[in-house]
């Protein structure tokens, strides 16, 4: 098997998960992981960019076998712990979490992701009303300056 071919699976499953539950932007893997500096803690952040260099230099090397399975085997380790981090970020924001860190209640994985996705749906309604409301009050600014300037108020 290819050692390219490894290294861009286990990179791309890292990928995807900062890309979909962390709406990771950037122009490779690398930028993506440093634009999360405010979520992600300093550690998790410097492991995912030391296996990020070693992939690639596993990629251009042609490791060996034993090699590409460790470098598997911590990427798939690093996609734990950012998911681990995920799930209790999410709920520290639910308040679900106490203030002594001890979880009231465990909720399922499928849980967890439902109120997120409402979360999010509800924080995209509220921007839309928000922008709305403000065009609404810039076009009324803009009538009163208007009639101000024609008498008329």
């Amino acid at each position: 098997m290819d050692s390219k071919t490894v290294v861009d699976a286990a990179l791309t499953r890292l990928d995807t998960l900062l890309a979909e539950d962390y709406g990771a932007k950037g122009g490779s893997l690398a930028e993506r992981i440093r634009g999360l500096a405010a979520v992600l803690p300093a550690d998790t952040r410097k492991r995912l960019l030391d296996l990020t260099a070693r992939g690639e230099s596993l990629a251009r090397t042609g490791a060996g076998e034993r090699a590409l399975a460790e470098f598997v085997f911590d990427c798939g380790v690093a996609y734990e712990q950012v998911d681990f981090l995920r799930k209790a970020q999410l709920a520290e924001d639910l308040g679900l979490v106490e203030v002594g860190g001890l979880a009231p209640a465990e909720l399922e994985r499928g849980d967890l992701d439902a109120m997120a996705r409402f979360i999010a749906a509800r924080d995209r309604l509220v921007a839309k009303v928000a922008g709305f409301t403000l065009k609404a009050l810039a076009v009324m600014g803009a009538l009163f300056i208007i009639g101000l300037v024609f008498g008329v108020v």
